[in-house]
């Protein structure tokens, strides 16, 4: 929950920004680009427009695959 929590967080620190660009600071663009393919995401999606369970699935993508 705790890893949930801060992504949910972190999505929402800035306002009216796109999700990816939000969390570029922390993730690596490989990891980010991965998971919106996965995901199926646009590349202009923002944090407002997903719901928990999107969030939670997102959360499931970004993580290191291996």
């Amino acid at each position: 929950a705790p890893a949930f929590r801060s992504l949910v967080k972190r999505a929402f620190s800035q306002r009216r920004k796109q999700l990816r660009t939000v969390l570029r600071g922390q993730l690596p663009d490989e990891r980010l680009a991965s998971a919106w393919q996965r995901m199926g995401f646009a590349p202009d999606v923002r944090a407002e427009t997903l719901s928990p369970e999107t969030f939670a699935q997102l959360l499931h993508a970004l993580e290191p695959i291996g």
